[in-house]
């Protein structure tokens, strides 16, 4: 299943490949699986075909084709039995499966640029299909149905595969032709697509084959009105739940933050978000495999029995120790076995080992602290069986009892090594709204002025320190640069009834002079206080601590043919002309007592008003 990508980088060329390539690697598995259940086409007697769809459908598509073009249908019969052994075989199939990739994941028209008209091409591009939405999203993809869809449509398209060889010589996409293609819409607009990000935590399930689930919860004290409860329409998330519980469970939205319902006992948890050094708050989910864990603990326990040196450290009595046997089933679970009639259960007992237990259902607090437990004691044993079986180099027993625990024991993974951390925002965004959450953020619609995709964040709208707060009313999707600006750490600006979010866009809109100069200027002001900078005045306002920003009166000022200049530096970039010059010239005028100062054409009258009328000759 492919890997999950940073949504935010997404739509990046190397993004789309890395998950190009780990699609096809776990297509590729799928379907050498599937390759050998369906190996030999017309193996069987066609009068007689069970169980074979695949081939009576062949055989069907065959004897129309024959019939059409006039041929003999076993020679018909033979073309597919060839055909069919080289789309069986994947390496054949790949480049043409990237190529046609490619066209949905940088949206191109498969029209203009393959062959449709090849059978093997339109059975692979109708095969895909009903997976665009994933793959356009890099996105989860169920490899197994999408391998045996693509068998399916290929055997469809090419009349049972009569006419599947030669196949299309065709390779992956050059960066010219992704760049120049024509695109095309694949995901009409007003389609809610599926969240963006619970692919990682859903391929981690899948590939773990995970039967629990761990993370830090608190119970309600009392079962939430239903009204408050918004459900989370995500089939990832209600698979945690189950597995968190470790039964009939679903995942609700309360005032925000994430709950689990476990609707047997109609009791509900919340799922305690971790809050990171930026206060925005994330879950992170412990992915297990209860089965596994028991199993290697079983195996080590088993193997630690056939040495009497471990007897001799950890049994307090002598017992009778059976030889260990390697090629036995193994079964933590003590079904059908003989063990307990041999007394195992007691030398279990004298050398403190654990029994098998299946994991308990409900409260997810305790599930967790009985798989951690577990999973210590799972390290005990892998420290004793490095301890008891220490000289391999030396010993054959020893090194037998290495060499089964690498081949049969450590091999066993039963945890994903890291949590899994799904934004607390982001969730309550999609949940709250997921049509602009698929149209703005995961569709990333294309600016009409650069025709590039835009980026949007979620916001929220009681700004800084309420990062952590995601009820429906604080939170917005916005642009991204929008909500850089909100979240600035400057204190907006007013200046002649327009809001500026921060004083850097306030300075670069106004002309209000160096940031940087600004911003060291009015640092230390409070409510009350007043700083004059570049011919204007700021203040704070008391209700809202916003900078109030107005033009100062007494500031010099200079007009030209009827315009009014705040400032010399507004004057000299209207008409660029040299800032420093003209300020140097008006001192030396003004030092030198002259009531004029020509630049140019330009003649500036220096008088005692804080006006300077600008003419020119």
């Amino acid at each position: 299943m492919p890997k999950p990508t940073t949504p935010e980088n997404n739509t990046s060329k190397s993004s789309r490949e890395e998950y190009l390539a780990d699609l096809l690697t776990h297509v590729e598995v799928e379907y050498r699986t599937l390759a050998t259940k369906y190996n030999g086409l017309h193996s069987q007697d066609p009068e007689n075909l069970n169980g074979r769809l695949d081939e009576m459908f062949a055989y069907v598509l065959g004897a129309k084709y024959a019939q059409a073009e006039n041929l003999d249908l076993d020679d018909v019969l033979a073309q597919q039995t060839q055909a069919q052994a080289a789309i069986l075989t994947f390496d054949n199939l790949r480049p043409v499966l990237s190529a046609c990739l490619q066209t949905y994941l940088y949206k191109l028209s498969a029209e203009d640029i393959l062959p449709t008209s090849n059978g093997v091409v339109r059975g692979i591009l109708e095969a895909t299909k009903p997976y665009i939405p994933q793959i356009i999203n890099l996105t989860y993809v169920e490899c197994k149905d999408y391998a045996e869809a693509l068998y399916n449509k290929i055997l469809e398209y090419t009349h049972g595969f009569v006419t599947a060889l030669p196949l299309p010589n065709i390779s992956p996409l050059t960066d010219n032709a992704l760049t120049t293609a024509p695109k095309v819409e694949y995901i009409p607009t007003g389609v809610i697509l599926p969240f963006d990000l619970t692919t990682h935590l859903s391929r981690v399930i899948n590939d773990l084959q995970a039967d629990a689930i761990t993370t830090y919860t608190e119970v309600l004290s009392e079962a939430p009105d239903i009204s408050t409860l918004t459900p989370v329409n995500n089939s990832t998330l209600k698979e945690v739940a189950c597995l968190l519980i470790g039964r009939a469970s679903a995942p609700y939205l309360l005032d925000g933050e994430l709950v689990i319902h476990d609707e047997t006992v109609n009791k509900y948890y919340r799922v305690v978000p971790k809050i990171g050094s930026d206060n925005y708050a994330a879950y992170g989910f412990r992915v297990y495999n209860y089965w596994d864990l028991y199993r290697r603990i079983y195996r080590q326990q088993e193997l630690l029995k056939t040495s009497a040196k471990y007897k001799e450290y950890y049994a307090k009595v002598d017992q009778n120790i059976p030889d260990y046997n390697s090629d036995a089933e193994i079964d933590p679970f003590g079904i059908d076995t003989n063990t307990a009639k041999n007394s195992t259960l007691d030398i279990d007992e004298l050398l403190g080992h654990l029994k098998f237990e299946p994991l308990p259902q409900g409260d997810p607090q305790r599930r967790k602290e009985i798989i951690e437990k577990l999973a210590e004691w799972d390290k005990v044993l892998t420290e004793r069986i490095n301890d008891i079986f220490d000289d391999p180099h030396y010993n054959k027993t020893h090194a037998k009892a290495q060499a089964e625990y690498r081949k049969n024991i450590k091999p066993i993974q039963y945890f994903y090594p890291t949590n899994v951390f799904i934004s607390s925002h982001k969730l309550a965004a999609y949940t709250y709204y997921p049509q602009e959450y698929s149209d703005l953020i995961i569709r990333k619609p294309l600016d009409p002025e650069t025709g590039k995709p835009m980026t949007y964040h979620i916001h929220h709208v009681a700004g800084k320190g309420s990062e952590h707060d995601n009820r429906k009313h604080n939170l917005a999707i916005i642009t991204k640069q929008l909500n850089d600006e909100l979240r600035y750490t400057s204190r907006p600006v007013i200046y002649r009834d327009t809001r500026y979010n921060t004083l850097k866009s306030y300075c670069s809109d106004t002309s209000a002079g160096n940031y940087v100069a600004l911003s060291q200027s009015i640092s230390s002001l409070t409510s009350g206080d007043q700083v004059s900078f570049k011919s204007r005045l700021y203040t704070i306002d008391p209700e809202t601590g916003d900078i109030l920003a107005s033009d100062d009166p007494q500031a010099t000022r200079y007009t030209y043919n009827g315009t009014v200049y705040d400032d010399l530096s507004s004057f000299t970039k209207a008409h660029r002309l040299s800032y420093d010059a003209i300020q140097k010239g008006i001192k030396r005028a003004k030092d030198a007592g002259k009531t004029e100062y020509k630049h140019k054409k330009f003649r500036f009258y220096l008088g005692d008003s804080n006006i300077i009328e600008i003419t020119s000759t």
